[in-house]
């Protein structure tokens, strides 16, 4: 580590000298802080699918700018969303994270892994989404972009679905990337403990006065801090090669095809290219291509060995954006694959396309109404699905949009929103209603309603497997093609106030209430001495409710001191709760936590030092796990203790192009795991060199 330092400070040393040999002179005016009250009145596309201030949306809505992003130190897309309210990020493994929106965490309760983690919250870049359609969720480390590739991060908490269709359920999380006329060039290197190592690269030229074409790439690599997995039939951390499986009752075999890098966490490449033209005033166009590949050790499926397994995927993607004053249309397609080494037979093979067409039919001034229609296909072949292995979806979709300024200070809007889709064949209703009044020139009210649906997964609907793991054990895995669709609901009330020039306060309260979650009904039997286990896709009774208030404070105390203080609390109730012995109950759900949010300083004492402290809080949390019946009740539920996480990166810029940089990650709690059973996490140092020309 000493002497990566050492080598890295004698690169900046060469660069700064050659540069000043150039005759280059330094500019630190480009480093100033920026300034809290254009943040407020930033631009947002997000919340209303428009341009609009962000001060006067209706819906709650956060934005990280690349700057803040840089001084934090955050090494990837997902750990950046600790800097924002109403975010609860767990790291699973070295660059692994499981991300919800407003809580809902392991609901339904009593399940396995898959049913833990966050179907609920669309993840979109530039208006492409980018989610798994196969069991739900967003896979993290097979995004084709990372930091250095943004603008600004835009993130909804509400119901967002009368806008983005199914799986915009409890929000939206929006990368945005930079534009290519900004002519941006970006290289940077980092390296640190656990073989870790971060390389980017981003370069811009603008072609003409209306085009310009932009290209990034990157590669991170981390290896795991745990040299052994945890074992649920020791319920305990093994050696792999120790680790036995509960549903052979034999141990793991062919380790190396099954865990080929068993130090691995993740390696994962991305190459973007960008061409953005503006064929006429008012109007512009992206095209975007890209393609990206990752081998990492993560919670994909659950093998009932041990949580983590090995996986590989790759994928290429396409899309272009048009906007005019009165038109937007957005489309994309995505080919990949994905292999589970470490559960057999679990790879699957996908195609995914979407379009969108919005047209602003009628506009007074005052008043707008916009009408618009969405197109959506998936294609999935998997061993685990019927129709010889392969299966599809097809979803259609219209929908419509009013915005109305009743006066100089309020303002409301309404959508909805009906998805078609062709398994359940059925038709599904989104809407939503908001209202902002601007109470004075300091302060601004806000109230909000949504509904919206999860999209239906393959899994659940599509699946038809039939295996022997071992002699004397069958199981069988039946979908349903008419299951109910995951409803949230979600209300709330709310304000940004200015307290004075340089200090603003956001507060909002909110209710999310969440039904028709799928279950797995198992009914065993022994045929000729065998074990068959025979599961099918089933609706929940289950409901769940969460009342919360997240409370956010961004102040610039003066040119060189700045914070930003956030936290959530909130209260879940679960009624009909399945058990362990398959009962139902109504209690209070532990597995989202009471209290999390989190605490930012930088601090700029001249114009080339800039030192950052950014702490995230998770209170305790309660986790259950459904084990086999040869598990005892006491043996399913996890208990997971408080915990501040703590990061600092201190950075120096020796000229006006580069800077040198000590980056810390998890300094206190090291050794413990953030989600029940992964991997032990330790503190990381990495330092690096960041060029920006």
């Amino acid at each position: 580590m000493g002497l990566f330092i050492l080598k890295a400070c004698l690169v900046a040393f060469l660069i700064f000298n050659t540069a000043w040999l150039h005759g280059d002179e330094l500019d630190f005016d480009q480093l100033l802080e920026a300034d809290f009250e254009e943040l407020m009145n930033i631009s947002v596309v997000t919340p209303g699918r428009r341009a609009q201030r962000l001060s006067r949306v209706t819906v709650s809505t956060s934005v990280l700018t690349q700057q803040q992003i840089r001084q934090s130190g955050v090494t990837s897309l997902p750990e950046a969303l600790r800097l924002m309210p109403g975010v609860i990020v767990r790291e699973m493994a070295s660059g692994h994270y499981d991300v919800h929106i407003r809580g809902l965490d392991s609901v339904p309760p009593n399940k396995g892994y898959p049913d833990m983690f966050n179907k609920s919250a669309l993840v979109m870049i530039d208006h492409r989404p980018v989610y798994n359609y196969f069991n739900g969720a967003v896979i993290w480390q097979e995004l084709p972009i990372e930091l250095h590739d943004l603008a600004r991060i835009e993130l909804v908490r509400g119901s967002s679905g009368s806008l983005y269709g199914a799986n915009a359920a409890s929000g939206v999380i929006h990368f945005i990337t930079q534009d290519a006329f900004e002519e941006a060039n970006h290289v940077s290197v980092a390296r640190g403990e656990n073989h870790s190592e971060d390389l980017r690269a981003r370069f811009s030229s603008k072609l003409s006065d209306t085009a310009a074409f932009s290209g990034s790439f990157h590669r991170s690599q981390r290896d795991r801090s745990d040299d052994q997995y945890y074992s649920f039939d020791a319920l305990g951390y093994r050696p792999l090669a120790s680790v036995n499986s509960l549903v052979t009752d034999l141990p793991l075999t062919e380790l190396d095809k099954r865990y080929p890098d068993q130090r691995l966490s993740l390696d994962k490449q991305g190459l973007n290219l960008f061409l953005d033209m503006t064929p006429a005033a008012g109007q512009s166009l992206r095209l975007s291509a890209g393609l990206a590949h990752s081998s990492y050790q993560s919670v994909f499926h659950d093998s009932r060995a041990t949580p983590l397994g090995s996986y590989k995927s790759q994928h290429q993607y396409l899309s272009a954006v048009y906007d005019s004053q009165a038109l937007h249309w957005a489309g994309s397609v995505k080919q990949g694959e994905l292999v589970a080494l470490s559960v057999m037979g679990f790879d699957f093979d996908y195609q995914v396309y979407d379009t969108t067409l919005e047209h602003k039919t009628w506009s007074d001034g005052t008043s707008s109404l916009t009408l618009g229609g969405a197109l959506s296909g998936t294609e999935y072949k998997s061993g685990f699905l019927g129709h010889n292995g392969k299966a599809d979806q097809f979803n259609s979709a219209l929908f419509s949009q009013l915005h109305h300024q009743l006066n100089s200070k309020l303002r409301v809007t309404a959508a909805v929103r009906g998805d078609y889709f062709e398994t359940p064949n059925d038709v599904f209703w989104s809407f939503s209603g908001g209202m902002n009044y601007q109470i004075s020139d300091d302060l601004n009210g806000r109230a909000y309603l949504g509904r919206a649906y999860q999209s239906p997964f393959f899994i659940e609907t599509n699946v038809n497997a039939d295996v022997m793991p071992s002699s004397n054990r069958r199981l069988k895995f039946q979908g349903n093609d008419n299951m109910a669709l995951t409803t949230i609901e979600s209300g709330e009330v709310g304000f940004r106030y200015r307290i004075r020039e340089g200090h603003n306060l956001d507060w909002e309260l909110f209710v999310m209430q969440a039904d028709s979650y799928p279950d797995i009904e198992t009914d065993i039997s022994v045929d000729n001495g065998v074990v068959v286990t025979d599961s099918k896709f089933e609706t929940l009774r289950l409901k769940a409710r969460i009342i919360g208030s997240t409370l956010s404070w961004q102040s610039s105390w003066s040119s060189q001191v700045s914070s930003h203080v956030y936290v959530t609390a909130q209260n879940t109730d679960l009624n009909d709760a399945p058990t362990f012995t398959g009962t139902l109950e109504d209690r209070h759900h532990k597995g989202t936590p009471t209290y999390y949010g989190g605490v930012v300083v930088n601090y700029r004492p001249t114009a080339v030092w800039n030192w950052n402290v950014n702490a995230y809080y998770l209170d305790e949390q309660a986790f259950d796990y459904r084990m086999l019946d040869e598990r005892t009740l006491d043996d399913s539920v996890y208990q997971e203790d408080s915990r501040w996480i703590l990061n600092t990166k201190l950075s120096y810029q020796f000229h006006r192009v580069g800077s040198v940089f000590i980056n810390g990650r998890n300094l206190v709690n090291s050794r413990q795991p953030q989600l029940q059973y992964m991997d032990r996490l330790d503190s990381l140092w990495m330092a690096g060199v960041e060029l920006d020309f």
